[in-house]
């Protein structure tokens, strides 16, 4: 396996010591840029749209995404996480970088040492060298396995040494950080401690995946201007590169930690979305509950060129984004002016001033534009020859309670689909997003990512227990199992024929033979009494 260092597909922009921080995630058909000011897809050292797809194309798909969060505090306080707005010189954000700290050591120099990368920017492919490498270094693979398996570049070693496993307790941060295999075959086995040098690597999701941490109690928030609710908040952004549906996906795990010592109320949490679908002003919204989705659209069959900027003219794709791990409670436009009360009302499903939304059957309801644009009967844009314009909407979950150390764990997808109009685009997308529900209930895994090995979709920790390599493979394949449980592994063509005996393994280190098996595509199943996991492998 020859090392390859994938600077082409995720590139940082430092913006000033103290300023906003630019990665752009171009792994598939789709170039984000996300920035640690607290606005997500636009690029600010340009001032303008920043998701772009297709990539290389010009043409971008929206403008801005904010996360939100908001509860009420024992006082009676409403307090709110409403994101940012940066531009080059400044942060005016509700989020600072870096881990929750009990004893306020935000301005101990350690603390921001450790926290002076905001972003963390893996791809598997550099993952899986690594461990190649660390394997035949240790003794692990054997002298014929490594004979095509290069010494990583000091550049990502030290990538692989800077990803904060653990936090810094003397710093008042949690002990567990951010996800790790924790390798039971290094020297320390399995010590809970992350260190490169012992074998342990980054779990990210997808081929290339972005992560963020940071908290709302380490500043003044200047852009809600409420108190702090006390959480810490993980991003991590990551795609998939296919032939299929998720190459015009990006996904988000939105991991919120109730660090603080106080309950919560009533927590709520949304995600905005600016769309701008090519030309942002002849745009409509819609949504569908059942599936938990907001869409964006064009108002007619061409989206017209503005300010010169290329558009998708006649071929005006629809916009998406569908929560996968929970029900959505709401979908609203975005209020045109804020403030701690509309704010929460949005994130309540209710208008600006407090009162329900009423539908066209004169009904409370807390789902705006629910109908499909095709149905010309329903309750959508179309049909109500709305002009057309700039739309934002807000998407909202109810949580409830959220107690001291819980954790929320959210996962978005955003979707992208494009018809042969505006109409068609919003069916093409639906279909995807079934598509895609299907994908995250049943934690499939049978991708391979170019040049290198799937990071799991995962719901649950399950499929995090198992790993596969080397994969491109002309030998064997090995089965990392995490937690020695007994495994029944079987090996499958890409037909599901059984090409040999179950095998039956408690080792933390299974291996298979594929030396008399023809070139090809295989498929591994892991069943264990948790239930079962298929991977894909190649045999070249």
């Amino acid at each position: 396996m020859k090392t390859i260092i994938l600077l082409a597909l995720i590139s940082i922009t430092n913006l000033g010591s103290s300023q906003v921080i630019q990665t752009t995630l171009n792994y598939n058909n789709i170039s984000a840029i996300i920035s640690d000011g607290g606005s997500f897809f636009n690029d600010v050292a340009n001032s303008q749209p920043g998701y772009e797809v297709p990539k290389n194309s010009g043409i971008s798909a929206i403008n801005e995404v904010r996360f939100l969060f908001g509860g009420i505090m024992n006082s009676g306080d409403t307090n709110l996480i409403l994101g940012g707005a940066s531009n080059l010189t400044s942060i005016n954000s509700d989020l600072f970088n870096g881990a929750y700290s009990n004893n306020n050591s935000y301005a101990n120099q350690s603390y921001q040492d450790e926290w002076s990368s905001s972003t963390w920017t893996y791809c598997q492919e550099e993952i899986d060298s690594f461990i190649a490498w660390w394997s035949c270094d240790n003794g692990i693979s054997t002298p014929t396995e490594c004979l095509t398996v290069d010494a990583p570049s000091s550049e990502l070693i030290q990538k692989m040494i800077s990803w904060r496993g653990n936090g810094n307790t003397q710093n008042g941060e949690s002990y567990i950080m951010m996800p790790y295999f924790d390798n039971p075959n290094g020297p320390n086995g399995q010590d809970l401690q992350y260190l490169a040098e012992d074998g342990d690597y980054p779990l990210i999701k997808g081929c290339c995946s972005a992560y963020i941490v940071q908290n709302d109690h380490a500043g003044i928030k200047s852009y809600s201007n409420t108190g702090a609710l006390g959480v810490e908040v993980h991003y991590q952004f990551y795609q998939y590169k296919t032939w299929d549906y998720l190459n015009d996906v990006t996904f988000v795990d939105v991991f919120v930690i109730n660090r603080s010592s106080e309950t919560i109320n009533d927590f709520r949490y949304g995600v905005m979305v600016d769309a701008s679908i090519g030309n942002n002003l002849d745009d409509y919204m819609g949504c569908d509950s059942l599936r938990n989705t907001m869409y964006f659209y064009n108002g007619d069959g061409f989206d017209e060129q503005i300010n010169s900027s290329p558009t998708y003219e006649g071929f005006p794709p629809s916009l998406g984004i569908v929560s996968l791990s929970n029900g959505i409670s709401s979908v609203l436009e975005r209020p045109t002016s804020t403030s701690v009360s509309i704010e929460w009302n949005s994130l309540s499903g209710l208008l600006p001033n407090g009162q329900s939304l009423i539908d066209n059957n004169s009904n409370t309801t807390q789902f705006i534009y629910p109908s499909n644009p095709n149905d010309n009967l329903g309750w959508n844009e179309v049909n109500l020859n709305n002009s057309s314009g700039n739309r934002d909407g807000i998407m909202a979950v109810q949580h409830g309670q959220f107690n001291s150390g819980e954790i929320i764990k959210q996962t978005y997808a955003i979707v992208f689909a494009q018809g042969s109009n505006n109409l068609s685009s919003v069916n093409d997308l639906l279909t995807t997003v079934d598509q895609l529900q299907q994908f995250y209930d049943n934690e499939i895994d049978t991708v391979t990512c170019v040049q290198g090995v799937l990071s799991v979709q995962e719901k649950e920790k399950t499929k995090e227990n198992y790993l596969l390599f080397p994969n491109p493979t002309s030998t064997n394949i090995k089965i990392q199992n995490k937690t020695n449980e007994e495994l029944t592994i079987t090996l499958s063509n890409i037909e599901n024929k059984i090409m040999s005996p179950p095998l039956t393994s408690s080792l933390s280190l299974i291996k298979l033979d594929l030396s008399k098996n023809a070139p090809g595509v295989y498929l591994i199943e892991i069943e264990s009494n948790k239930g079962k996991v298929v991977k894909k492998v190649i045999k070249e």
